[in-house]
């Protein structure tokens, strides 16, 4: 060995080495040499410890890994019983209702819709008042009425009532008392508050045979953690409560906002507030914020259980319309039915549609104002035909000078009168089918239906 030269021996490497030389081939001096030129690489080319030490650190970290992975899989596996329920639905992720409040004025469908969401899922339902609710103690209905309400309409089913909802109107009549008093408001910011555990899920212990709460009564046990709650009201005053908020304040004498002139995006929805036919739409619930429920008069408390606000737009002509003859059990189609049993035909023209639905906006009550409308027109026609013989009445037809003139819907008695009712139809169809205005042809195509309404 020359000086300079360090050499180390490890007899495990040299076995080894030994080990995977071809046979034949022993270790000595000229292994170093042996080993160069039998892999085709110089010493120069050789890589470095470090490289080796790196390449094998990431070797064993994915092996890391992979064993990780397969250890997951496995008690994936093992534990999927526990984390999956029979339908396969994962348990380990719970979900929590979310309350819905709405507000419209009134007849703008706030009882339909949420009566409407129980029909569509299917689970029991019940409506209250919340005029008629108190603070337990006092006179009046305690708030968990409600809840023996919904188990009444479930068949008494505990489990089914459990999974209902419930819907509170005249939720706006709770709003704190603004003046200041020493009297206590059991009828309102007390029933807020005794509504806060019910709204927000727990289990409310309430009367078995319904009616106040004593010490002493028997109780039923409800857990409405599943219990959907929809409030409504027609809230009032809340228009001037947002536009305070959005509308710019200024102070001070001559400035230039004491007369605020509306720029055209303000202009058109002053315009949408109240329409040509009378409508009034109320824009500015679209803008409505919790912070304006609490200004109104609702307690932080309750207005944050319900995160979802939802404001409902009057109903305009052509709603009102399709409310008359759309739905299966329409008001126009209870009447023909009603006259349909005594053998009478009904026909009612687009133009009586039309000034029905004006007079109903008329009388701002929304939806509920078309069937006393509609009752006051027929109520000579609905005394007339049940007291005649069968087969004596030709037909009831109601026009829009009837409803205009409130004279109420025209009672005919020969065939001739309802043929010369059809011809009347022909005729004006065939006026308007002269035109050749677009509006006119929608009206000529208007007046054919009706004709072939009437023709039956």
């Amino acid at each position: 060995m020359t000086s300079g030269t360090k050499k180390v021996c490890n007899p495990k490497a040299q076995r080894s080495e030994d080990r995977g030389r071809p046979t034949g081939e022993a270790s000595g001096d000229g292994h170093d040499s042996f080993a160069a030129s039998s892999i085709g690489m110089s010493a120069a080319t050789v890589p470095e410890p470090t490289s080796h030490e790196e390449r094998l650190q990431a070797e064993i970290e994915l092996q890391k890994l992979r064993e990780a992975a397969a250890a997951y899989s496995a008690s994936s596996i093992s534990s999927s019983s526990d984390l999956l329920g029979s339908d396969g639905l994962s348990f380990d992720t719970q979900l929590d209702k979310s309350n819905i409040l709405l507000l419209g004025p009134s007849g703008s469908g706030k009882t339909l819709l949420a009566r409407k969401i129980a029909e569509f899922v299917n689970v029991p339902f019940a409506t209250a008042d919340a005029t008629s609710m108190t603070q337990a103690g006092y006179v009046g209905d305690d708030v968990e009425s409600v809840l023996y309400k919904l188990l009444q309409n479930a068949k008494f089913n505990l489990a089914g009532a459990q999974n209902g909802i419930i819907f509170i109107d005249e939720i706006d009549k709770l709003a704190r008392r603004s003046d200041i008093s020493h009297s206590r408001d059991v009828s309102g910011e007390g029933v807020q508050q005794a509504l806060l555990k019910m709204v927000e899920g727990g289990v409310i212990t309430m009367p078995d045979k319904g009616g106040k709460k004593y010490n002493m009564a028997e109780g039923v046990e409800l857990n409405t953690q599943n219990i959907l709650f929809i409030i409504g009201g027609a809230f009032v005053g809340m228009e001037e409560l947002v536009d305070s908020r959005i509308k710019p304040k200024s102070l001070g004498f001559g400035n230039a906002n004491d007369e605020i002139t509306l720029s055209s995006g303000d202009s058109a929805s002053r315009g949408d507030e109240t329409s040509g036919n009378g409508s009034s739409s109320r824009p500015a619930l679209k803008s409505v914020s919790p912070g304006d429920l609490m200004r109104f008069g609702l307690i932080p408390e309750f207005v944050g259980r319900f995160p979802i606000i939802i404001p409902l737009c009057g109903l305009d002509e052509e709603h009102l319309i399709r409310i008359l003859t759309e739905p299966k059990d329409s008001i126009l189609k209870q009447f023909a039915k009603m006259f349909e049993m005594h053998g009478v035909r009904l026909h009612v023209t687009d133009s009586a549609l039309r000034t029905l639905a004006a007079k109903a906006i008329e009388r701002n009550t929304g939806a509920r104002g078309l069937r006393a409308v509609v009752e006051q027109l027929f109520e000579e026609a609905m005394f007339l035909v049940p007291n005649e013989p069968t087969h004596t009445i030709s037909g009831v037809v109601l026009d829009g000078d009837d409803v205009g003139r409130e004279t109420g819907a025209r009672v005919l008695y020969t065939q001739a009168e309802w043929e010369a009712h059809i011809e009347q139809l022909k005729s004006r169809a065939a006026g308007h089918g002269s035109s050749r205005g677009s509006a006119d042809d929608a009206e000529s195509s208007e007046c054919m239906e009706e004709y072939r309404e009437a023709m039956g």
